[in-house]
């Protein structure tokens, strides 16, 4: 079971390294882990589960 998750998340994170240019990814690098889990809130709370 772990190696196929640990797989899937490698693919994931091999094709969205692709896809978002490294520079991009700084701001999230630049927060504090505060900042970072109030976005992560954030974005959570704009997801409709009723559409999914």
């Amino acid at each position: 079971m772990s190696f196929y998750l640990i797989d899937e998340i490698s693919g994931i994170y091999r094709g969205i390294m692709i896809a978002i240019p490294l520079q991009e990814w700084e701001v999230f690098a630049l927060m504090s882990l505060i900042e970072f889990s109030k976005l992560l809130r954030d974005l959570a709370n704009c997801i409709n589960l009723d559409t999914l």
